[in-house]
């Protein structure tokens, strides 16, 4: 089904759906980006500190797993917005947005104000937006 749509989006008459796409895909890593500069402020010192549980992954993992989550996740809110005749999908969408910011939220924070009481506050509220968000996306696409 999302392939269809997208063959759809291709030509000339679907310059705006990928536009839209590459809108959708960009805020998604604006998010990310904002994310990371405070991850870059405080990675080399406050967070290097912290105790870590063995099966964490090398730091080196994060920045090509997280750009791929925000491009997926761009790609997801993009394939709700083709459909414009759906009901929820304003919703679907609006739960998109509020925990696109909520993931900024977190990261700042967490690393940011270097707060891991903070970090957990955002991170519940970050959760509960992303349930939101599968649930509203799923009744639309």
């Amino acid at each position: 089904m999302a392939e269809e749509r997208f063959r759809r989006s291709v030509g000339p008459a679907g310059t705006s759906k990928l536009l839209g796409l590459a809108a959708f895909v960009a805020s998604a890593l604006v998010a990310g980006w904002l994310g990371s500069i405070a991850i870059s402020a405080a990675a080399p010192t406050w967070y290097s500190a912290l105790a870590k549980p063995g099966f964490m992954p090398p730091d080196a993992v994060f920045g090509v797993v997280w750009t791929v989550l925000y491009v997926v996740m761009g790609v997801a809110a993009w394939l709700v917005w083709l459909e414009p005749g759906s009901v929820g999908r304003n919703a679907a969408l609006t739960a998109y947005f509020v925990q696109l910011a909520l993931n900024a939220v977190w990261v700042w924070a967490f690393f940011g104000a270097q707060s891991t009481g903070l970090g957990l506050t955002a991170i519940v509220a970050l959760f509960l937006a992303v349930a939101w968000t599968v649930i509203a996306s799923l009744a639309v696409s």
